[in-house]
C-alpha cells in the first residue's frame, strides 16, 4: 500500500491521515474519556490510519474507527489488547474496518481465533492484505481460510527472515504453496509467500505475472 513517507506525520486534514504521534500525546495528557473522544472526532472523516510502536486497547481502537472511513490502514509494530490484556484477534481488528481497501501490518501479527472466525469475516471492499515480518506464533492455518473464502483479496505473506521456522510449520506453507502452483489458476490474483527454505521462490511470482497480465495491476 501507499505508505506515509514519515512516522511523525502532523495531522492534517488536507492529507487525511491520523498519526501515531498525535494519540501518543492524547493519551499522555488527557483524561482517558477525553483523549477517546478526542480521537473518535479526529479521525470522523479519515480514511487513511497509520500507527506505529502503539500499545492500543480495544476499546481505543473501536472509538477510532467508528466512523467506518478507513480505506487504507497501516499497522507497523502494534499492539492491540482486549478487555483481558490478551492480544486481540485479527477477526476482532478487521471487524472495526468495515471499509478497508488495503491493510498492512507487520511485526506483531495478531491471529484468525479460529478457522470459522476467518471464514465468516466481512470485507466486502478489500483488495490486499499485506503482512510482514511474520513469526510462527502467526496461526497460518486459519489465515488459509480466510484465503480459501476470499480469494479475490491479494495476499502477501513474508516471513521473518531473523527467526527459524520449525520443519512441520514449514511443511504446511510449502504444502500450501505447492497446491496454488499445482492449480495454476490465474482467475484470482495469486496469494504471495515467502520463507527461508522456501521451494521454488520464483513460482508464485510468475503465476502472479501472468495474472497481472490477464486482469491487470490491482
Amino acid at each position: 500500500m501507499d505508505n506515509p513517507s514519515t512516522s511523525n506525520i502532523i495531522s492534517r486534514s488536507n492529507i487525511d491521515i491520523f498519526p501515531s504521534d498525535v494519540l501518543k500525546w492524547m493519551k499522555a495528557n488527557a483524561k482517558p474519556l477525553m483523549a477517546l473522544r478526542l480521537m473518535q472526532i479526529a479521525v470522523c472523516t479519515a480514511a487513511h490510519l497509520y500507527f506505529a510502536n502503539q500499545n492500543l486497547m480495544m476499546d481505543e481502537f473501536k472509538e477510532l474507527s467508528t466512523s467506518g472511513t478507513f480505506e487504507y490502514v497501516h499497522f507497523s509494530n502494534v499492539v492491540v489488547t482486549d478487555h483481558i490484556n490478551g492480544h486481540a484477534s485479527m477477526e476482532s481488528i478487521l471487524q472495526c474496518l468495515p471499509n478497508v481497501k488495503k491493510f498492512y501490518i507487520d511485526e506483531i501479527i495478531p491471529s484468525f481465533s479460529s478457522p470459522e472466525a476467518a471464514s465468516n469475516i466481512t470485507v466486502p471492499k478489500m483488495e490486499t492484505f499485506e503482512i510482514y515480518l511474520i513469526r510462527e506464533s502467526f496461526n497460518f492455518q486459519t489465515f488459509m481460510e480466510f484465503m480459501k473464502v476470499h480469494p479475490s483479496i491479494h495476499c502477501q505473506l513474508l516471513y521473518n527472515v531473523h527467526f527459524d521456522l520449525t520443519p512441520k510449520y514449514m511443511q504446511q506453507l510449502q504444502q500450501y504453496i505447492d497446491k496454488v502452483i499445482a492449480d495454476n489458476s490465474i482467475q484470482y490474483p495469486t496469494p504471495l509467500i515467502y520463507f527461508n527454505g522456501q521451494k521454488s521462490p520464483g513460482a508464485l511470482d510468475s503465476l502472479y505475472a501472468r495474472y497481472i497480465e490477464q486482469h491487470g495491476e490491482q
